[in-house]
């Protein structure tokens, strides 16, 4: 029986997910590492063992709605409020610089001004699921940096879908305007949704099923939710998901549901989904990374990691958590992988200059967590990092401890 048939490859994405997290663990490492390294050593890239389905797909797609959900639920408000000028600045630094170095490096290449439209915009998007597995593994996904990710994460996957409906109507594929108005129009939406549907709905649920009976209705919630993001908003449906889990954040049913969606989402689901990640990636077809491959994925990596620093840091983050920012917010992920699969489809993109993408993608995906990594080591850096930023507040001057250590006396 067909159905039957995919219950071995699942048995084996799970125990190689267990298995290659905790090797990662032991050496130091983030165990998302190890679920990404297994899915590349199974896939068609590795050992050819196993190559993403359909039922796969869904099942990732599941499990990084509930990463995202458990993000927002996990999310203050007033946290993330307090991180809003940071958040955006990182944003726009994260979103213009790719842009134009990737527009930029396409016409040095002699390439068109579509392909290198479509290039500049397949990097910008983040891929914010890996920083927040990584961020949660460090024990950070509270901090002022972790808060500064997620809040620029969500602006920068509206402002790339902005800018991609941008792009398609300079290429003649469509009207950017109706594109952008359908975007702010869903934000309004969810808002209404948020603020007053889901408060009742919430607690007719924790007064119905108080202990974990209401996880069914909760995931249908976080489902519905992902899928007007992406089909009404035009954003991605990860989105959706963290909207809903800030939402529910702020009703009764915050006490009753954390524990049932963590153990569906880390006990089965969210494995699968890093694990797919890998999956997905495939052998090159020109036998190794071009040289253009090499110089994207180089421009990629600088041009995130500097552009969303260098804009955290004017929104008023220290120089070491704005190191950390730009960090978190290098990997892409499905956005620009839809970016790249809609400039193939319409004959824009080449299949030489879509492997390129596709490669930096994943290349991207696996640096991530090794420079999240890094960037919070606990031990001093080899060097001090004192340069004033005129834009910040006195408070901003100093480091996280020594934030806390300030309100801890008041």
């Amino acid at each position: 029986m067909r159905e039957l048939s995919v219950l071995p490859g699942l048995a084996l994405i799970l125990l190689s997910a267990r298995l290659g997290g905790e090797l990662c663990a032991r050496l130091g490492l983030p165990p998302v590492f190890g679920e990404l390294l297994a899915g590349f050593l199974l896939g068609p890239a590795g050992l050819g063992w196993l190559h993403p389905g359909e039922e796969l797909r869904a099942a990732a797609l599941l499990g990084v709605l509930l990463l995202m959900f458990l993000t927002g639920l996990e999310t203050d408000p007033q946290d993330l409020r307090e991180t809003g000028r940071g958040a955006l600045m990182t944003a726009l630094g994260g979103v213009l610089l790719p842009f134009i170095s990737a527009l930029a490096l396409g016409l040095l290449a002699g390439l068109s001004w579509h392909e290198g439209l479509f290039l500049g915009a397949a990097l910008t998007a983040t891929s914010v699921g890996l920083s927040v597995r990584t961020l949660r593994d460090l024990g950070c996904a509270q901090s002022r940096v972790g808060m500064t990710i997620l809040g620029a994460a969500v602006m920068d996957d509206i402002l790339a879908m902005g800018l991609l409906a941008i792009v398609t109507g300079l290429v003649g594929l469509g009207q950017p305007l109706p594109s952008l108005l359908r975007m702010v129009g869903f934000l309004v939406f969810s808002f209404g949704i948020g603020r007053w549907l889901l408060p009742p709905i919430a607690r007719w649920i924790a007064r119905r099923y108080p202990n974990e009976g209401g996880l069914a209705l909760v995931v249908a919630l976080v489902m519905g939710m992902s899928w007007a993001a992406a089909a009404w908003g035009g954003v991605a449906a990860i989105t959706g998901a963290y909207l809903t889990g800030l939402w529910i954040a702020r009703t009764p049913l915050r006490e009753h549901i954390p524990q049932g969606v963590q153990a569906l989402g880390y006990g089965l689901l969210i494995p699968i989904f890093f694990v797919a990640v890998g999956l997905e990636a495939q052998p090159p077809d020109r036998g190794m990374l071009s040289l253009f491959g090499m110089a994207l994925f180089l421009l990629a990596v600088l041009s995130k990691w500097l552009g969303s620093g260098f804009g955290a840091w004017l929104g008023g983050l220290t120089p070491r958590e704005a190191i950390q920012t730009g960090a978190g917010m290098v990997s892409r992920g499905e956005v620009a992988l839809v970016i790249a699969t809609l400039g193939r489809q319409i004959g824009i993109l080449g299949p030489g200059l879509y492997t390129d993408i596709l490669l930096m993608t994943m290349l991207t995906t696996v640096l991530t967590p090794l420079l999240l990594r890094l960037t919070f080591l606990k031990r001093p850096w080899p060097f001090s990092l004192r340069i004033r930023n005129p834009w910040a507040p006195a408070s901003h001057g100093m480091g996280e401890d020594a934030v806390r250590l300030q309100a801890s006396r008041r």
